[in-house]
Formats: C-alpha cells, sequence, structure tokens
C-alpha cells in the first residue's frame, strides 16, 4: 500500500523511516538527525545491591532498616523498569514512523492521507 504525506501529499517520496536511515551513507547530515533514540539498558544492580542490604538488615534484627531499605529497593527498581519500558516504547514508535523525502516530515502511518 502507497502511503502518501500528510504535508505535502505526494506519495512518491514516502519511505519507512528505519530503511531509510539505514540506507543513508556515514556522513550524510540525514544521518544523525533521524537516528534512532537510544536504547535503554535496565541497571538492577542498584535495587539488587539495596535489596540484598534490606535482607541482611532484617536477618540482624534490624526490622525497620531492612523493610525501609527493601521498600526502596522496590520503589526503584520499578523506576527503573518504567524507563525502559518507555524507551522500548518510543523506539517500537521510531520503526514505525514514515519518512517524506520531498517535505523531510515524519509521520506515523495511521496519519499517511492514503
Amino acid at each position: 500500500m502507497a502511503f502518501a504525506c500528510p504535508s505535502c501529499g505526494l506519495p512518491g517520496q514516502v519511505f519507512k523511516l528505519d530503511a531509510f536511515w539505514r540506507s543513508l551513507a556515514q556522513d550524510a547530515e540525514l544521518k544523525s538527525a533521524l537516528a534512532p533514540p537510544p536504547t535503554r539498558v535496565a541497571g538492577w544492580t542498584g535495587p539488587v545491591a539495596v535489596a540484598l542490604l534490606g535482607l541482611l538488615a532484617l536477618a540482624a534484627g534490624n526490622t525497620l532498616l531492612g523493610m525501609l531499605l527493601l521498600l526502596t529497593a522496590a520503589v526503584v527498581g520499578f523506576a527503573v523498569a518504567r524507563a525502559v519500558e518507555g524507551a522500548s516504547r518510543i523506539r517500537g514508535d521510531w520503526e514505525r514512523l514514515l519518512y517524506c523525502r520531498h517535505c523531510a516530515y515524519q509521520f506515523l502511518p495511521e496519519e499517511s492521507a492514503l
């Protein structure tokens, strides 16, 4: 199915952004402007270390400190998971984008004029 740019209305110059980006030469000006969003690597070392400290505090008999550390580990772990999920969603949207070479407009397929 041919897509038409919602900005200029031309269907002949619309390409998938990720394929167009890969086809560009390494020194092309558009290569950095159209680059994919960075992928986020989950940093689970911090939450796991805090959880282990919390378990050690519980085992040593310091219930309040142990529970506080475990709660902190859970909140930080949740924040890390949300950040990774958000980055993945943004990357997925980038992979779906279409690019009009005529007017340099980026859009999702459902925004197409056709």
